[in-house]
């Protein structure tokens, strides 16, 4: 799909294990780069809550690439979406407003949510930790809550930010019901509202 901007600047990443019947694809709100790297993971995990831990690693060291990647101004950011499959299990990680969309029974199921800074849920944090919003923008000048690289906008690395890199999971068991899964950035999540 091609939007309004004058360039693409998605990434894919796909992974898959045959054996232990489970895959990962994720979407990037960024240039291809090192965040592929990161984002793309073999999983041999042996419980949900190791992949949720996995996912939050993955999450981390792709903001910590960005931080320390010399030719990334401090100022580049990206959302990113990561959706696994762990056997019967659909699980959703979301940081920002990459979107992920279920076809069940024909019905869209959304599996993400936009991360806003004017959302009550995301906006409590930001405030806790220093941040504001003005006009919808966190400080101002960001359009999303949860992100990662925009270091110009985090406290340094440890510290608890107003722009967090952590993502929001959500899962349901797949079944014969469940047709296909949509992964898009946030010019096609605009649509899908």
């Amino acid at each position: 799909m091609i939007g309004m901007g004058d360039s693409v600047e998605d990434s894919n990443g796909m992974g898959d294990s045959m054996e232990s019947s489970t895959g990962i694809v994720s979407k990037v709100r960024a240039p291809k780069g090192p965040l592929e790297a990161y984002m793309v993971v073999n999983f041999r995990a042996r419980g949900i809550s190791r992949v949720e831990n996995t996912l939050r690693q993955a999450f981390l060291l792709a903001d910590l690439a960005l931080a320390d990647d010399c030719s990334v101004s401090s100022s580049s950011g990206t959302t990113a979406l990561s959706a696994f499959v762990f056997g019967r299990l659909l699980m959703v990680a979301n940081a920002g407003d990459c979107r992920a969309v279920l076809c069940h029974k024909g019905e869209a199921i959304d599996m993400s949510q936009d991360h806003r800074p004017i959302y009550p849920l995301e906006r409590r944090p930001v405030e806790e930790l220093g941040g504001y919003v003005d006009d919808g923008y966190l400080n101002g000048v960001l359009s999303v809550s949860r992100a990662l690289g925009d270091w110009d906008m985090k406290f340094p690395q440890g510290s608890p930010s107003p722009l967090t890199t952590q993502p929001e999971f959500r899962q349901v068991v797949v079944t014969e019901d469940d047709e296909f899964l949509i992964i898009g950035c946030d010019g096609i999540s605009y649509l899908h509202q």
